[in-house]
């Protein structure tokens, strides 16, 4: 049976290199028919870890969520095999009391050895989006400045209505502000 994983990675690092890792620390973890679907958010580790390369994680447990956090510089690959297994353990529904002393999900002496593996595994960043400079023979300097006039010319537009507006309701205060006096005037005799 083939194990869907969706990917949410928000990470420099290519998702079908993190796929790769994922699917085998996966398939060491769970039975065939076990978890069909899982849902995984890569993240970067917190900053502050004294360990290089360092990955952590969290998953539900008997979920099909996990986050894994790797490391933004130089990740330990066996490392992160290791987390991504020891997460999907708890999303099969195994707690820590469970796990404990199991080189394949907790970090005892020897835990490397059962995911030496990941070693063998690419693991690059996505190529670099193009910075921001000239876009079709036209600098981006360019393409803001004529934004920018056309917005000028917009609220300058909105400016001169807003006069017209003004002038309009300044005459009609003005013209009942005359009728008010004219009622308060005492009436004048015809003699």
């Amino acid at each position: 049976m083939r194990r869907k994983i969706e990917i949410d990675n928000r990470t420099h690092w290519r998702t079908r290199h993190l796929r790769a890792f994922l699917v085998r620390a996966a398939n060491a973890v769970l039975r065939d028919g076990q978890k069909p679907m899982l849902h995984v958010r890569i993240i970067y580790t917190r900053p502050g870890r004294n360990c290089t390369g360092y990955s952590s994680g969290h998953a539900s447990l008997g979920g099909a969520w996990s986050t894994l956090r790797i490391a933004k510089d130089d990740p330990d690959k066996v490392d992160f095999a290791f987390v991504a297994a020891h997460e999907f353990a708890h999303n099969a529904g195994l707690s820590h009391a469970e796990m404990e002393g199991s080189p394949r999900f907790c970090r005892t002496e020897s835990y490397r050895e059962w995911y030496r593996w990941a070693e063998t595994l690419p693991l690059e960043m996505k190529p670099q989006k193009p910075r921001p400079g000239r876009l079709a023979g036209v600098c981006l300097v360019e393409k803001r400045r004529e934004h920018a006039i056309k917005l000028l010319a917009k609220w300058e537009a909105k400016a001169k209505a807003a006069e017209r507006l003004v002038k309009k309701w300044r005459t009609k205060v003005r013209y009942y502000d005359r009728r008010i006096a004219t009622a308060a005037a005492p009436p004048q005799s015809r003699e």
